[in-house]
């Protein structure tokens, strides 16, 4: 039944309202309800009187910002919007008295982030946060735990005391993080600073000046490590330990470089009298596998070196060189027709001293008398026994942090290789004695025999 709203019809309108609507006395309005709450200005019907709902007015809205269709803002006015466009979709929306207000539904969540999480963010216009001059703090157990300053900087709180941070970006040192100075971070314990990463991005654990060594002004392009190793008796303590229980290497070092770094890999020192650069133990006590002290190997074979030692070496044992036929081809004795020992004659031993104060990165003893021979000579005999390679600049002195500059047109002796050119030689002349005394033999016998007739 429909019916027109004339003048005619208002006392009709008028009866039927009051057959619909019960009033108390406190003014409470309830629709198919005869006992409306008395918090409610209005009621609608209940579960046991009604199985109908409530259709709120369907508009067409333009944008959050526009009242359109209505006339203008008003407060509390909530609407169903069947349209999209600007920034609205279909849905219920409220009126905050300047602008539509979206009420979340299951496709379009709120602004509130929730416990499941969000979906549908923007970036640079969601965020979790504040919007005034207030840090945002994160409690668990309804204690803080972590805020983030009005100056971004991260703290969090021991036992959620903001008087006692375990870790703080602030500019005084406490037990944790810290920042000393702009662009750099400090980590200290009892509020004494142990470590820093300075604005280069240098790490210094043991000092709070990463980028400069203890032997002067050299920056540290990663980590620099300054600290105390103890000793008691004959053991001692390490500064630092690299210890690996599974497989692979506990420490491995590389430079990258296109080859063009003549810096070491590895530089290791001692400013001790009677300290050890570096010691290599095979600590392997069953004797058994690949047990090497330490290994040097290159790939350089007409340039590099496996090991070059600027001064003397010493072994407790034997020193061997390969030999194993296995490995060797073009197999050939020496007494081939040439004559070893005449070659040795033509060498010319000399006795000299070193140029030490010239040279000083050889390691040379200037009070030491050598024996040996002169390389651009023995080149002439016996060139196989002489070599020019790469090595580190002899004029240099030998300092920590120092490039090594190579220089080439020295001259190395594989004294070694001497070892069988003088056996063959040594057997060539007992060859030349033992036919020597044959003949010997051969003519005492025949003195002898004419001794015999003389008498």
């Amino acid at each position: 039944m429909k019916f027109m709203y004339t003048p005619q019809g208002r006392g009709f309108i008028i009866i039927c309202l009051f057959l619909l609507f019960s009033f108390n006395t406190l003014a409470q309005v309830g629709i198919g309800n005869t006992n409306p709450n008395n918090d409610a200005l209005l009621e609608i019907g209940d579960a046991t009187t009604t199985t109908k709902g409530l259709l709120l007015p369907r508009v067409n809205l333009v944008n959050t910002s526009n009242f359109a269709p209505m006339t203008a803002h008003v407060q509390g006015m909530v609407v169903y919007n069947k349209n999209t466009a600007g920034d609205v979709t279909p849905g219920y929306y409220y009126n905050d008295g300047s602008q539509w207000v979206r009420i979340a539904s299951a496709s379009v969540p709120s602004n509130d982030w929730t416990l499941t999480g969000n979906a549908g963010t923007t970036a640079g216009t969601n965020f979790l946060g504040t919007t005034d001059n207030v840090s945002l703090r994160i409690r668990t157990n309804n204690t803080d735990r972590f805020d983030f300053s009005t100056n971004g900087r991260l703290r969090s709180y021991n036992n959620g005391s903001a008087s006692q941070p375990t870790y703080s970006w602030n500019a005084s040192s406490s037990t944790g993080m810290f920042r000393p100075a702009n662009n750099q971070l400090g980590f200290s314990t009892n509020g004494s600073e142990n470590a820093r990463i300075d604005q280069n991005g240098a790490f210094g654990i043991g000092t709070t000046n990463p980028s400069l060594s203890t032997y002067g002004s050299v920056a540290i392009d990663k980590l620099n490590v300054l600290g105390q190793g103890t000793s008691s008796g004959l053991n001692f303590t390490p500064m630092s330990v690299f210890e690996n229980s599974g497989d692979g290497a506990a420490l491995a070092i590389f430079n990258t470089d296109d080859g063009n770094n003549d810096f070491p890999v590895l530089e290791v020192g001692t400013n001790n009298a009677d300290g050890t650069a570096i010691r290599g133990i095979n600590i392997n006590g069953d004797n058994t596998g690949l047990a090497i002290g330490v290994y040097g190997s290159t790939n350089s074979f007409s340039s590099g070196w496996a090991g070059l030692f600027n001064g003397d070496v010493g072994s407790t044992s034997g020193f061997y060189l390969a030999s194993d036929k296995r490995w060797k081809t073009n197999i050939v004795s020496l007494n081939n027709g040439e004559s070893m020992l005449q070659k040795i004659m033509q060498l010319q031993p000399k006795s000299y001293n070193w140029r030490t104060g010239e040279f000083l990165g050889m390691g040379f003893n200037p009070n030491e008398k050598s024996y040996g021979f002169i390389a651009q000579e023995l080149i002439e005999i016996f060139p196989e026994l002489v070599v020019s390679k790469n090595i580190p600049n002899p004029i240099e002195k030998i300092e920590p942090y120092k490039k090594m500059e190579s220089v080439s047109g020295y001259y190395m002796v594989n004294y070694t290789g001497l070892i069988p050119i003088l056996t063959e030689a040594i057997q060539e002349q007992q060859k030349t004695i033992e036919a020597l005394e044959t003949r010997i033999n051969k003519l005492e016998s025949q003195v002898q025999l004419l001794l015999n007739k003389s008498k």
